[in-house]
């Protein structure tokens, strides 16, 4: 481990040989910003700003795998997730303060699969095989 600048690095070594970095950065107003990487290929990133925290996680090529807002004043979470062809494979929200959310699904060619919204206890669900109200 290392510090530098209001930074800190930690290093890893795996069994086979592989190199996880991990850099800490902690701002004067406590904001966070930490990045992991795995053999120099940037693998996740969280950054806390305030009462916001964004995590990104990537796939070994680069591309954007997940993404995640949490937002602690609003009670909100927001999930989205990626197929590795770059189309979207989820969509997800919750608002613990309103009691709703709403999830949807998706293939590889991006087509919705399944829909599922709920409102104070009440779970609506749409998909191709499936309608109802419960």
């Amino acid at each position: 481990q290392e510090e530098k600048d209001n930074e800190i690095i930690m290093t890893a070594y795996g069994e086979n040989g592989e190199i996880r970095k991990i850099y800490t950065k902690i701002f004067d107003d406590n904001n966070t910003e930490i990045k992991a990487y795995l053999n120099d290929k940037l693998e996740v990133e969280i950054v806390g700003e305030n009462e916001k925290k964004f995590q990104k996680k990537y796939y070994p090529n680069g591309d954007l795998k997940v993404e995640i807002i949490l937002n602690d004043v609003d009670k909100t979470y927001l999930r989205k997730a990626y197929h590795e062809n770059g189309k979207i494979a989820e969509d997800i929200f919750y608002d613990y303060k309103k009691g709703s959310n709403y999830e949807k699904y998706y293939d590889e060619n991006g087509k919705l699969l399944k829909e599922e919204n709920s409102k104070k206890n009440k779970k609506i669900i749409n998909s191709k095989k499936n309608k109802k109200l419960k």
